[in-house]
């Protein structure tokens, strides 16, 4: 991969080129992923510009430079919606199923709720082959913006049968404690 005169040639900060090549972890295939996780922090700069390049020149061998931009456009969203000083959008569970899915036609959010705890449900009408898609977030410990993925219909994402109960707050009722129907709550 030849990246003289091309946009990744002027990405020669380190840091900001790591942080660049990391935010793109959500949308990797698994080889990719691999090199994240194993090599990223080995190779040399010139060896990631290559990578970051053939990234997108493999996404868009026409213009290599405008997918980067129209995704980097993304990853600022992810950061400003559900991102921190402490922890980057992309690497939020919410961002990195709007990076790698897209926006969802409808989120349902609950912040706050006298029986529930904080939770949103992201719904999209069709997901690759699979209709009513839906993901759970849900913040366990009242934290703020970083909603955990607590469930989902969605092929290969984390499955929890038991995904309405763990919304539930710990309150006394008046009914049996050892139920595991949130309906009795």
């Amino acid at each position: 991969v030849v990246i003289d005169k091309s946009f990744v040639s002027n990405m020669t900060d380190r840091k900001v080129l790591e942080e660049n090549t990391m935010s793109l972890y959500p949308i990797s295939s698994t080889i990719e992923r691999e090199f994240f996780d194993q090599r990223m922090k080995l190779v040399t700069t010139e060896q990631l510009q290559r990578f970051f390049y053939a990234f997108w020149l493999a996404r868009n061998p026409n213009n290599p430079e405008d997918a980067w931009k129209k995704y980097n456009k993304l990853v600022s969203y992810v950061q400003e919606r559900f991102g921190s000083k402490q922890v980057k959008g992309y690497r939020t569970d919410r961002g990195r199923v709007y990076l790698q899915y897209g926006q969802p036609n409808e989120i349902k959010e609950i912040p706050s709720d006298p029986v529930t705890v904080p939770y949103e449900i992201w719904h999209y009408y069709y997901l690759d082959d699979q209709a009513n898609v839906k993901f759970v977030f849900y913040d366990p410990a009242f934290v703020g913006n970083d909603y955990e993925l607590l469930h989902s219909n969605k092929y290969g994402e984390l499955h929890d049968a038991n995904w309405k109960m763990k919304l539930v707050r710990n309150i006394q009722t008046q009914t049996d404690i050892y139920s595991t129907d949130p309906d009795d709550y």
